[in-house]
């Protein structure tokens, strides 16, 4: 081996690092965005819960 040429271990190491590294990123802004979508269900479903209740069918 040459000093400074890191080995195919090493750089094996390194791009596995990266990846996991993306994907652990890629994970966190889904189930963020899974929690923003859950909360706006959320929220409509109150909404209309609280308009029905208030405004009651009248036949």
């Amino acid at each position: 081996m040459e000093p400074g040429v890191p080995s195919a271990t090493e750089r094996l190491e390194k791009i596995v690092f990266l990846k996991s590294r993306d994907f652990i990123e890629k994970a966190k802004l889904y189930s963020l965005n899974i929690l923003i979508i859950s909360e706006h269900i959320w929220l409509v479903s109150m909404y209309l819960l609280i308009s029905i209740s208030l405004n009651p069918k009248k036949e």
